[in-house]
């Protein structure tokens, strides 16, 4: 591939190919793997702080159980939430909105905030208040599968981007990214290949689109060809690798 491909590379829950997902070790790793955003999952604790969480729960990616909504945030941050990947990220915990967003400011990379569930406005402000606390309204979008979600982001801060996240086919996909005034859409890899002219027909209605979950070659292939601006693989590394074989892939910790 030539050095000037201009996809974008997204690193899905950090790197969840090399680290535990939705940890700062993950979001570190796909950094150093060269992603040009870091894509995160959101949820709120019963306290009402935001923190990185892509399951309803917690038992699949910590060493506790129960509903992320029904624990406080002292109780998650008791967790280990690394030990389930690989031993040596024992002790990794789960980390707040803020501690992302920090990371994402020293690291100088975008984020991709995925919000799970549906928010109510005070709820998004929480997430868009932190983003213009650390001055990265320009860098972050607001992702969700809600379309009420990303009604409360804009409402909370409009200039805040947004993208409808697609697991299933929609006949009126298009004019529903339209209505809500997205920036992008985020379908899932397989309806790349199920509507092979859904790529264009976002792009004439001037919505952008992410390849969402993308973590095989013939799938970055066939997102190459539709022309998506974004690819969301688990594997960054090996994806900047495939893109730009010439150019190394790994950052330099500073």
């Amino acid at each position: 591939m030539s050095s000037t491909f201009r996809q974008r590379v997204v690193g899905r829950r950090g790197a969840a190919a090399l680290a535990p997902e939705n940890t700062l070790a993950a979001f570190e790793a796909g950094y150093r793997a060269g992603a040009d955003v870091l894509h995160v999952d959101l949820r709120l604790t019963a306290d009402w702080h935001v923190v990185a969480m892509h399951d309803e729960t917690v038992d699949a990616t910590t060493d506790g159980d129960g509903r992320v909504g029904d624990l406080d945030l002292a109780s998650l941050r008791g967790l280990d939430a690394g030990s389930w990947f690989d031993p040596r990220f024992a002790g990794e915990r789960v980390p707040t909105w803020d501690e992302v967003l920090e990371l994402a400011v020293v690291r100088d990379v975008d984020v991709l905030a995925h919000l799970h569930g549906s928010w109510s406005g005070l709820e998004a402000a929480l997430v868009t208040d932190a983003v213009l606390d650390a001055g990265f309204g320009a860098r972050t979008t607001a992702a969700s599968s809600d379309p009420g979600t990303l009604d409360a982001v804009a409402a909370a801060e409009p200039g805040v981007r947004r993208s409808l996240v697609l697991h299933r086919s929609d006949p009126d996909l298009v004019a529903r990214c339209v209505d809500l005034a997205l920036d992008t859409c985020s379908p899932h890899g397989r309806l790349l290949i199920q509507q092979p002219g859904l790529v264009a027909r976002l792009h004439d209605a001037g919505v952008g689109v992410l390849g969402w979950a993308l973590d095989d070659p013939a799938l970055w292939r066939r997102a190459v060809d539709l022309d998506v601006d974004a690819i969301v693989t688990d594997d960054p590394e090996r994806l900047r690798a495939w893109l730009r074989p010439e150019v190394p892939a790994q950052r330099r910790a500073a």
